[in-house]
C-alpha cells in the first residue's frame, strides 16, 4: 500500500444452511473510481477479504452479490465507507438473501355443470308376491339439461329387471323379504360424484290366503316360487289352536274282525304282521268322522298291493298309533329303512289337547309304551323327526362319517342321493315351541303345468317352511300319492278335498288319517217311557241331538253313540248303541233306574241323566 492509497476489509456472515461458493463485489468511489472481482468462499461460511489499492477519499460504496449453489437463494448487500491513505477501512455489509419462489401458478378454464337430482321412485304396487312383477318409475331433473340427456341405471339386493337402463322398468321378485332397489341418474358428467342416487324399499311376499273357517282352526293357502330347480308350489297349512275349547281330535281307529294277512311283502318277517286298519280316503274318513279337517298320516303296508291280492282294503301301520285311548300299533324297525327311521318318534295328543313328541320306551317289547310321562290318546308316527327343538333334523344315512345315523342306504339311496331330497308331494305335522299350536302341512306335485301348477318339494324345503311359521318340532308323514287334506266347507257344510292328489281325483285310500273338530257343544238326550202305566213292561226310547260350534253360528253336529245302564229291579252293565236313538225294554217288576248319556262325533260326553221306571205295583 503506498502513501496515497488505502485498503478495505470486508466482514460478512451468512446462514449456515445457505451454501455459497463465490461472492462477487463491485466497489465504486470518487472521481469515477471502480473496481470489481470475486471471492472464493467454499472453505468458509464467512466472507472476509482485504482489498487494497483504493485511492484516498470519501464517498465509496461496495456492493456484494452471491447465488447459492442450489440456485434457490440469491443474496445482495451494500455498504458505504471512506479510504484514508495508509490505513485499512472496514465495511460491514448487510447481505439480504431471498429464496426463489417454491410455488407456481396455473391458468384454469372451467365449465359449470348442475348435477342431476333424483326426485323420487314410485312402485305400483308397493308389494308383490314372489314371482310377480311391479312397475317402477323414476322421477329426476337436471337444471341445465346437459352435458347429455339423463340416463338411468337400476340395481337391487334381489330380484330382476326387464331393463336396468329404462326410466320405467318392470321388477320381478325372486325371494321373500324386503328388497332395496337403488337408482343412479347421470347427465353425462364424468365425475361419478355428480350422479344422483336414491334407494327405495320394496317388499316381496309369499302369495297367501288366510281364512278362519272354524273356531280354533286357521287355514293358510300359499303359493310360492322355489329355485334349484325353479318351480311353483302350492301348499296348505292348517293351524290348530290347542287351547281353543272347541278343538277335538280323532285318529283312524283300529279295524275290527280283520282277516289274517297274506300280502307277502318282500323283507317282512314271517309270519307277516297282522292287519291293523281298514284303508280309507282322507275325504271319506272326514265324512264318516263328521269332522271339520283331516289329513293323512302313517306310512303303511302293503303298498303297492301285491298283484292278485284280495286284501287291498286292509293295512298295517308303520309306527305308533292310538285312537282315543286305544293304542293299537307300536314303534318298530321297518324294512323300508332307507326312508323310515327305526322307532321313529310320534306325536301324541292327550284328551286335554296337550301335544308332545314321544319316543319308544325300550323296556317294553310291544313298542306301545313311551318314555314320556303322558297318556297316549291320539297318536301318530311318521318316517322321522325333521325339526327338533327348532333345528332342521332331516335324517342321514349310516356311513363311516355318520356311524349313528338312523337310515340304512341301498343301491339307490345314500347320503349322496337321499330319499328325503326327492321332489314330491309331502305331508307333515308340527308343534310350536309353546305347545299351543298344531300345524298340518301338505304340498302337491299336481298339476305339473299351467298357472295353477304345483311341482313338489323336498323334505328339507318343507322343514324350512315350517320353521318360518314357528314350528319347533315336526314329523314327516306319508307323502307322494298319499298326501291328502280335506276340509268341511263352512259355506255349504260340504266336505271337500283341499289338495290335488297325485294318485287319483279323490285321493288314495290311506292307512290312517287324523281328523280335527271344532265343537265344544254337548249333545242332549231325551228319554220317553211308553206306556207310562205302572203295570206291564215299559219301553224307554232315548233320542239324542247335537249341535257344533262355528263362526256362522251353531251348526248341525253328529251323535256317535248312546250309553246306558240299568240298576235296581232290572240290572244291565253299560251298553253302547251306535247312533242317536235307542230303545230299552224294562220288564222286571219293581223299580229300575235307567242311567244314560250321549257322545258326539267330536268326543264330547253329555252329563249323565237318570230315569226311574216302575213296573208293576209300587212297593207299599
Amino acid at each position: 500500500m503506498d502513501a496515497e492509497s488505502g485498503a478495505l476489509k470486508l466482514a460478512l456472515q451468512v446462514s449456515p444452511s445457505t451454501s455459497i461458493d463465490t461472492v462477487g463485489y463491485q466497489i465504486t468511489g470518487p472521481n469515477g473510481f471502480s473496481t470489481s472481482g470475486s471471492l472464493d468462499v467454499r472453505a468458509s461460511t464467512t466472507i472476509s477479504a482485504r482489498i487494497g489499492g483504493l485511492p484516498a477519499g470519501s464517498g465509496y460504496s461496495v456492493a456484494l452479490s452471491a447465488v447459492s449453489t442450489d440456485l434457490a437463494t440469491r443474496c445482495e448487500g451494500n455498504a458505504s465507507f471512506s479510504v484514508v491513505a495508509g490505513q485499512t477501512a472496514s465495511a460491514n455489509v448487510s447481505l439480504v438473501c431471498h429464496e426463489a419462489p417454491r410455488t407456481g401458478s396455473a391458468a384454469l378454464n372451467g365449465v359449470v355443470n348442475s348435477c342431476p337430482v333424483v326426485d323420487g321412485v314410485s312402485a305400483s304396487p308397493a308389494a308383490v308376491v314372489v314371482g310377480g312383477s311391479l312397475s317402477l318409475t323414476a322421477a329426476a331433473h337436471d337444471s341445465d339439461a346437459g352435458p347429455a340427456p339423463l340416463s338411468y341405471r337400476w340395481s337391487a339386493s334381489s330380484g330382476t329387471f326387464n331393463d336396468v337402463t329404462a326410466q320405467t322398468p318392470l321388477f320381478t321378485c325372486t325371494a321373500v323379504g324386503p328388497v332395496t332397489v337403488s337408482l343412479t341418474v347421470s347427465d353425462g358428467d364424468p365425475a361419478t360424484s355428480c350422479a344422483g342416487t336414491l334407494d327405495t324399499q320394496l317388499t316381496c311376499s309369499v302369495d297367501e290366503v288366510v281364512t278362519r273357517p272354524y273356531p280354533g282352526i286357521t287355514l293358510l293357502k300359499r303359493k310360492d316360487q322355489l329355485l334349484a330347480p325353479a318351480r311353483q308350489v302350492k301348499m296348505n297349512l292348517v293351524f290348530v289352536d290347542l287351547t281353543a275349547p272347541e278343538v277335538r281330535f280323532k285318529m283312524t281307529p283300529a279295524g275290527e274282525n280283520l282277516p289274517p294277512d297274506n300280502f307277502g311283502t318282500a323283507g317282512w318277517p314271517t309270519p307277516y304282521p297282522a292287519f291293523e286298519v281298514v284303508r280309507q280316503r282322507t275325504l271319506d274318513f272326514l265324512e264318516d268322522a263328521h269332522g271339520q279337517v283331516a289329513i293323512n298320516s302313517h306310512f303303511f303296508a302293503p303298498f303297492p298291493v301285491p298283484a292278485g291280492s284280495d286284501q287291498g282294503n286292509y293295512a298295517y301301520l308303520i309306527g305308533l298309533a292310538a285312537s282315543r285311548g286305544n293304542v293299537y300299533s307300536g314303534f318298530e324297525s321297518p324294512f323300508q329303512n332307507y326312508a323310515i327311521a327305526s322307532d321313529a318318534p310320534a306325536i301324541n295328543i292327550d284328551r286335554s289337547n296337550n301335544a308332545t313328541v314321544v319316543h319308544r320306551d325300550p323296556a317294553f317289547a310291544d313298542g306301545k309304551h313311551v318314555l314320556e310321562n303322558v297318556s297316549l290318546y291320539n297318536a301318530l308316527a311318521g318316517s322321522a323327526q325333521i325339526i327338533t327343538a327348532g333345528v332342521k333334523s332331516v335324517p342321514l344315512y349310516k356311513d363311516a362319517a355318520n356311524p349313528t345315523a338312523p337310515l340304512i342306504g341301498n343301491a339307490t339311496y345314500s347320503n349322496n342321493n337321499s330319499w328325503y331330497n326327492l321332489i314330491n308331494s309331502r305331508t307333515a305335522i308340527g308343534l310350536t315351541q309353546d305347545g299351543r299350536k298344531l300345524v298340518l302341512f301338505t304340498v302337491d306335485i299336481r298339476p305339473s303345468s299351467g298357472a295353477d301348477r304345483s311341482q313338489g318339494m323336498s323334505v328339507a324345503e318343507v322343514a324350512d317352511v315350517l320353521l318360518g311359521y314357528g314350528v319347533w318340532n315336526a314329523l314327516n308323514l306319508d307323502g307322494g300319492g298319499s298326501t291328502s287334506m280335506a276340509l268341511q266347507d263352512p259355506a255349504d257344510n260340504v266336505r271337500k278335498q283341499l289338495n290335488v292328489s297325485s294318485d287319483s281325483t279323490l285321493g288314495r285310500a290311506q292307512g290312517s288319517n287324523l281328523a280335527v273338530y271344532s265343537d265344544n257343544i254337548l249333545p242332549v238326550t231325551t228319554a220317553v217311557a211308553a206306556p207310562p202305566a205302572v203295570s206291564g213292561a215299559v219301553t224307554v226310547t232315548l233320542s239324542a241331538s247335537d249341535l257344533r260350534s262355528g263362526i256362522a253360528g251353531d251348526l248341525p253336529g253328529w251323535v256317535d253313540r248312546l250309553h246306558y245302564s240299568l240298576s235296581g229291579a232290572q240290572v244291565a252293565s253299560e251298553q253302547l248303541v251306535t247312533g242317536r236313538t235307542a230303545s230299552i225294554d224294562i220288564t222286571a217288576p219293581g223299580t229300575t233306574t235307567l242311567s244314560y248319556f250321549a257322545t258326539d262325533a267330536a268326543g264330547n260326553d253329555e252329563s249323565p241323566h237318570s230315569l226311574v221306571v216302575q213296573v208293576g205295583a209300587a212297593t207299599p
